[in-house]
């Protein structure tokens, strides 16, 4: 009994895992057309950065992108 609730909660959490990863995927994703559509192509290194940042950073970001002038405003 005691193994197959550690595998059931061990499934629970790779899923959500996954569903996380997914979503950040996602939004990178998504940050990554946007910043092409609102400042053309963008270098390897901002695209290496933003593969690195945190949920909150990217949230962050997505929030500066239709105020943001520049590349440099929009990930400080």
């Amino acid at each position: 009994m005691a193994k197959r609730k550690g595998r059931q909660e061990g499934r629970k959490e790779g899923r959500r895992e996954g569903l996380l990863e997914g979503v950040h995927l996602g939004e990178l994703t998504m940050l990554g057309r946007l910043i092409g559509k609102r400042f053309g192509s963008f270098p390897a290194c901002l695209e290496e950065r933003l593969v690195r940042c945190t949920q909150s950073e990217l949230e962050g970001i997505s929030h500066r992108i239709l105020d943001a002038q520049t590349l440099e405003d929009l990930v400080k």
